[in-house]
């Protein structure tokens, strides 16, 4: 799949998908039948989505192309949430996350090229923050309720984790681990939801650096742009509706110029 010169975003609660073409600045946006909660680019062209409980192929239009498999049975308090593909392109990893918030029945999975989906991680509320050390030999994942992010050593042969350890938490006041990715030099962005900012903690877990953004809850950020400085980010829209909101910005997309390099996503070869 070429570069495309677009960014591509999902409105979960709307059951939206949304791309803007850079080229023209056109904004295409398609409804989709139930809540997709991430995409991912194909090797094949395309994409792979999270809608519900099930993994789908998209075409590059978001036409439904196929169910690729059920991932759990339908449950209407548990939904798929945040997901991506390793470095080899060879494993899809998404999770879930329980809408109650009240009980840790959240997962991690695994979904191979060949189509074979198997539970990794458990006991969990919202799954989120995955991403990949630059090499691919350390993945990311946070529960973003407990506000803990964790590491993993990674084997991207054979897709297996080990030597989870407590990697970095959040406090009240920055807010909860949301969407995340890692840059060039292996440090960790992390969307912190409630705290109105973006925080980057370097490899070895200590917090580099705080970006406050215009709205409170930001979702998910991701590096892009022709050199890969630009920083993506996403938010939660429901302060739209909050009179008393201060974040008129809530629901929006927004760009960061930064002098810090991203890493492309790696098409998953499904």
């Amino acid at each position: 799949m070429p570069p495309q010169n677009a960014l591509y975003w999902t409105d979960i609660d709307g059951k939206l998908l949304y791309m803007k073409d850079f080229k023209n600045n056109n904004i295409l946006s398609v409804k989709m039948t139930g809540r997709v909660s991430c995409i991912a680019p194909l090797v094949s062209g395309g994409f792979i989505a999270a809608i519900e409980n099930k993994l789908i192929k998209l075409d590059q239009f978001f036409n439904n192309l196929e169910v690729l498999t059920e991932v759990f049975p339908w449950d209407s308090n548990i939904r798929l949430n945040d997901g991506r593909a390793d470095r080899s392109g060879n494993y899809f990893w998404v999770g879930s996350i329980f809408l109650p918030r009240n009980k840790k029945k959240a997962g991690l999975w695994r979904f191979s090229s060949s189509g074979e989906i198997k539970k990794v991680v458990s006991n969990i509320t919202t799954s989120n923050g995955l991403s990949w050390s630059p090499c691919g030999n350390i993945m990311y994942h946070s529960d973003s309720w407990s506000s803990k992010i964790w590491q993993y050593d990674y084997d991207s042969s054979k897709g297996e984790i080990s030597n989870k350890k407590l990697f970095f938490s959040t406090n009240k006041k920055q807010g909860r681990p949301d969407g995340a990715c890692v840059d060039t030099k292996g440090f960790y962005w992390s969307a912190c939801f409630d705290g109105g900012r973006i925080i980057r903690v370097s490899p070895n877990g200590m917090l580099d650096k705080e970006i406050q953004v215009p709205m409170v809850k930001p979702t998910m950020i991701a590096f892009g742009g022709n050199e890969m400085k630009t920083l993506f980010i996403t938010s939660y829209g429901q302060d739209l509706k909050e009179p008393d909101s201060k974040s008129k910005e809530c629901g929006r997309v927004i760009s960061l110029q930064t002098n810090i390099k991203g890493i492309s996503e790696t098409l998953f070869k499904i």
